[in-house]
């Protein structure tokens, strides 16, 4: 009971700070309010679960600080989605309260290294803080930005009900501002739109709603429908004939939910933001740039128990150069973007055939990698956009077969097998506008994972899908 009650007490001195944050200037009281709310929000819901490293004493943190780091071997959706999640948290926790993006970082590093050694019984995860920092530092700023882009104080009725209701999904500390100060509901006639002048006017967003059939080979074919939603949103002009050095101002983000098939709720998420750039191939109809940027990508779809398919796979904390070039002939209204990126991959993660320790049956690795993006468009009512993905991951940490006979499963403290994977990912999408804002969307993708096992047989699988349904341009 006096666990569960300190746990409510952090979660309230941020819950208390809220209201005042329309009274304190932008500062550290606020900042750390909210940081200690989001965190502690996360600890209490754990706890109320039950959840058996969330049961943090004394001794544990004392533990924990002489321990050391380790490889941990949880979930594959906790490990790459849920920690830059928080990381946003902590993130956003500065950045909602008037500190820059580079004051911000530090609340990231913060937050993660706080959890890790105050917030959970396990050791001290090397993966997680390499995650929290990079990919939370990522979400972080791109859902505070794209926050802005979708409030606007001078609406009213259903759309400023959904602006805040998107506002606050993608920013959820700022929605709780917004609340307990009351700007959630108020108009400003003849003002400006709340959305900051950092953010850039270029933005768009669409939501398609299809159904997704899903297929895995592995000797036979197995294969599931589903409802499937793919939302994208994009911010920041490319290829402008101007320098950029503010860290992300561009970023994609592509997400998807699924609902039956026995699919998880998110199957996908990959995001790119660019860090800097300088234009290239400036001429009249044509306009390019060549920049460094940063990427993140997670890939869940399930295909079945029993069976063992190219999923999941990702990165988390992956850097690359990349080039954008843009061209458009206004007497035909064709218009062609070509994105060219390379990655160095500190970080990412692809599905074992072997490996199953705890709640992890996937390896991370380190390695390289490349995509490509091809979008051709006819006076925006007809585009084609082809995409390509390639991951090449090398898990450096392994385990002989001899470890399993003296140490602990969960005491490894590897990265997973000992083995590189070749991932390959290619999709295709076509798009046709019925209206102004509606249109229908094909498409289709192909998966193939390559794993070479230094003491397993090797492994190939490999799946597609077919995607049809209908699309809203925002």
């Amino acid at each position: 009971m006096r666990k569960k009650l300190i746990a409510i007490i952090m979660v309230m001195a941020g819950v208390l700070t809220a209201p005042a944050q329309t009274v304190l200037s932008p500062s550290w009281p606020r900042a750390l309010g909210d940081f200690v709310f989001a965190n502690g929000t996360i600890h209490l819901i754990d706890r109320m679960a039950n959840i058996g490293y969330s049961h943090v004493t004394l001794h544990s943190i004392h533990r924990n600080f002489r321990s050391g780091f380790a490889w941990d071997n949880n979930l594959f959706f906790i490990n790459q989605l849920g920690h830059p999640f928080q990381g946003g948290l902590s993130f956003n926790a500065a950045r909602n309260n008037g500190f820059s993006f580079a004051q911000s970082v530090p609340f990231t590093v913060a937050g993660t290294l706080v959890w890790e050694f105050f917030g959970e019984t396990e050791q001290p995860s090397i993966n997680d803080v390499i995650t929290t920092t990079f990919a939370g530092t990522l979400f972080g700023e791109g859902s505070y930005r794209l926050a802005e882009l979708a409030l606007d104080d001078g609406d009213t009725g259903g759309r400023r009900v959904l602006r805040e209701a998107t506002a606050a999904f993608l920013n959820p500390l700022q929605g709780l501002q917004r609340l307990f100060s009351g700007r959630m509901w108020k108009v400003k006639r003849n003002g400006a739109s709340y959305s900051s002048a950092e953010a850039e006017d270029e933005s768009n967003c669409s939501v398609t709603l299809s159904d997704r059939y899903v297929v895995a080979s592995d000797g036979e074919s197995h294969g599931s429908h589903h409802s499937f939603v793919i939302i994208s949103a994009a911010y920041g002009e490319t290829a402008d004939d101007e320098s950029h050095s503010i860290p992300y101002d561009f970023l994609t983000v592509d997400g998807a939910l699924a609902f039956g098939g026995g699919q998880p709720v998110i199957p996908r998420l990959s995001v790119t933001a660019r860090l800097c750039s300088t234009p290239v191939l400036t001429k009249e109809r044509t306009g390019g740039e060549l920049g460094l940027y940063q990427f993140y990508m997670y890939e869940d779809t399930r295909l079945g128990d029993s069976l063992r398919g190219p999923f999941p796979f990702g990165e988390t904390a992956s850097l690359g150069p990349g080039v954008i070039v843009k061209s458009r002939q206004k007497s035909s209204g064709l218009a062609l973007e070509q994105r060219l990126f390379a990655r160095g991959v500190i970080l990412g993660s692809a599905e074992s055939d072997y490996y199953k320790c705890y709640e992890r049956h996937y390896n991370m690795g380190s390695g390289y990698g490349a995509s490509s993006m091809t979008r051709l468009s006819w006076k925006d009512a007809v585009s084609l956009q082809l995409d390509a993905y390639y991951l090449h991951l090398y898990t450096w940490r392994g385990y002989e077969p001899k470890d399993i006979t003296t140490v602990e499963t969960n005491d490894l403290n590897v990265l997973g097998d000992r083995s590189h994977a070749r991932l390959l990912k290619l999709d295709m999408q076509l798009q046709t506008r019925l209206t102004h804002h509606c249109g229908m969307a094909f498409g289709a993708g192909w998966f193939l994972r390559n794993t070479h096992y230094k003491y397993h047989p090797d492994s190939r699988k490999e799946g597609y899908e077919l995607r049809a349904g209908l699309s809203w341009n925002f």
